[in-house]
C-alpha cells in the first residue's frame, strides 16, 4: 500500500469516527480540516499547528491528532493526546531531527498531503458548518 493509500485509509476511519461520535465536535472538526490546507501553505507548518493547538476545542483536538496520525509521521497506537503533542513539538523545533532542515520541509510536506486526504473526507461525510 502506497503512503497516500496509507493516508486515505487514515483519513476515512478518522472522518468516521467523528461521525460516529455523534456530537458538537463533528462541525467545529469540519471546519478545521476544510481550512488546514489553506492555513498550512499561507502561514507554514508551525503556526497553523500552534493555531490549532491553542483552539481549545474537542474539534480541534480530535482533528491535531487525526492530522498527526494520517500523516504517518507520529506514531499511530499514541493517544490523540500523545500523537497531537509530537505534531506541536516537532513543529516548534523540539523533536530529535526537528533542526534539521530538510526533516522539517519532509514533516510540512507530509502534514500537508494528510490534511488533504482530511479535507476530502471531510467534505464527503461530514456535515456542519460551511457547506461549501
Amino acid at each position: 500500500m502506497t503512503r497516500q493509500q496509507q493516508m486515505a485509509m487514515l483519513a476515512y476511519k478518522a472522518a468516521d469516527r467523528v461521525v460516529r461520535s455523534g456530537d458538537k465536535t463533528e462541525p467545529q472538526y469540519r471546519t478545521h480540516a476544510l481550512s488546514t490546507p489553506a492555513m498550512l501553505l499561507r502561514n507554514g507548518l508551525v503556526q497553523t499547528v500552534a493555531f490549532l493547538h491553542t483552539r481549545g476545542t474537542d474539534g480541534a483536538s480530535w482533528y491535531l491528532a487525526d492530522l498527526a496520525r494520517t500523516s504517518l509521521r507520529f506514531d499511530a497506537a499514541a493517544g490523540d493526546t500523545a500523537a497531537a503533542d509530537l505534531l506541536y513539538a516537532a513543529a516548534r523545533g523540539e523533536s530529535t531531527d526537528a533542526n534539521d532542515f530538510m526533516n522539517y520541509i519532509a514533516t510540512t510536506a507530509d502534514v500537508l498531503a494528510a490534511s488533504e486526504w482530511l479535507r476530502r473526507m471531510a467534505q464527503s461525510h461530514l456535515t456542519g458548518g460551511d457547506q461549501s
